[in-house]
């Protein structure tokens, strides 16, 4: 075996695809909630609690990005395509945008958007010289900019829409992730995952006190969000600007789901398999539970009741996880080199034309253009599985 090949070995981690199925749970958790949940129940009932953990989704999602970056650059020897990593990118911003066409408006910055500029960001972070080192520099200026430098200068550089969406002191329209906090989340993680070693090659000794130490982190984050809370009357609010303590709470959840991940791939490797997302499936899980929602919106009287909630979201949760893999495995049966060719410019054409048709509103039916949005940011998944021969092997599909 070749050294590429040991070290590509070496940094298999399957638990980041476990930890990717949790963050996909919280996000169907959260979304179900604010869609299907009154107001109310969705803010105050016991329901509340997992709509409030869903919130979470973000983090788990970005910081797996960014460890996702560290290990197949270390798997790649170092070595990185940056040529497939920005068509991924333009395919996620392409994505991101049916977020708003579907809604009659022109564009935006929303998840897949974000995803796409943390993985160039720390893509190109992991080409240069001590790549952790920049990226926890970077991490500490952000966090300067948001809660120390960012509201000293907020009355003078409010109307500066840029400077908002970089310090996130204030919401920018249309902007659901500003820069900071949301890319500290994708740098920690390529900083963490430089020097990771996957839990399943670790003696039990030391995989005992890894969870130990985990725990610690994740009880400590959590007591100091409440001392944030109590103290200094710290929010947990994350929408368009993110609170101190939604982020100080956000790195104990972050780590709490970091060990339900390792447990279930060490102690129960079946039930991990069935909660892992890889690959395309990481992506296609995402439009496919909002194209479930918009079918319950459009079927079943609104809002409903909390044990309803509780059996939607459920099944929304298996169902969604089946069909994403499925539709991974389809995309691997059209990846190889006898239809790659032929397949890319069809997908490509197909996508052109169902974002020409929404954004020129051929239709103005809501189950028409639920539809509509399903196939493109499914075309776009597809194209995200389809790799080009000579990006085969540094290619990373995003979280």
């Amino acid at each position: 075996m070749n050294s590429v090949a040991t070290q590509r070995a070496r940094v298999s981690a399957p638990e980041l695809d476990v930890l990717r199925g949790i963050a996909a749970v919280l996000m169907i958790l959260n979304h179900a909630g604010f869609r299907l949940l009154s107001g109310t129940d969705a803010s105050t009932s016991p329901s509340a609690v997992a709509v409030f953990l869903g919130g979470f989704a973000p983090v788990v999602f970005f910081f797996a990005t960014g460890f996702g970056v560290a290990l197949s650059t270390r798997a790649s020897a170092g070595v990185v395509n940056m040529r497939s990593v920005l068509w991924k990118a333009a395919l996620l911003v392409v994505a991101d945008q049916w977020f708003y066409w579907r809604h009659g408006v022109a564009g935006g910055f929303d998840f897949f958007g974000f995803i796409a500029l943390a993985s160039v960001t720390v893509t190109v972070i992991a080409s240069r010289r001590r790549p952790v080192l920049i990226c926890l520099s970077l991490a500490l200026a952000l966090l300067a900019l948001r809660y120390a430098v960012g509201p000293l200068l907020r009355s003078s550089m409010s109307e500066f829409a840029i400077w908002n969406w970089v310090t996130g002191v204030q919401a920018v329209e249309h902007v659901s992730y500003p820069l900071s906090p949301w890319m500290v989340y994708p740098l920690l993680g390529f900083a963490l995952g430089w020097f990771y070693e996957p839990i399943h090659t670790l003696a039990p000794g030391l995989r005992l006190r890894l969870y130990v130490r985990g725990a610690v982190c994740a009880i400590g984050f959590g007591g100091l969000s409440l001392v944030l809370a109590l103290v200094f009357k710290s929010s947990f609010f994350r929408w368009g600007m993110v609170s101190a303590g939604f982020l100080v709470l956000s790195l104990g959840v972050l780590m709490a789901a970091t060990l339900v991940a390792w447990w279930l791939s060490v102690s129960h490797p079946k039930l991990a398999s069935g909660v892992a997302l890889r690959g395309v499936a990481s992506f296609a899980v995402i439009p496919i539970h909002y194209a479930m929602l918009d079918l319950c919106e459009m079927l079943l009287p609104l809002p409903v009741a909390q044990w309803a909630y509780a059996l939607l979201a459920a099944g929304i949760i298996v169902s969604a996880f089946f069909l994403s893999s499925r539709f991974s495995t389809f995309v691997s049966g059209i990846s190889n080199p006898t239809f790659r060719r032929s397949m890319v410019p069809m997908l490509l054409a197909a996508l052109v034309a169902l974002s020409l048709g929404v954004i020129a509103g051929v239709t103005r039916n809501a189950a028409a253009i639920a539809l509509m949005t399903l196939l493109a940011q499914l075309l776009v998944a597809a194209l995200l599985g389809i790799k080009p021969q000579a990006a085969q092997r540094s290619a990373v599909l995003p979280a």
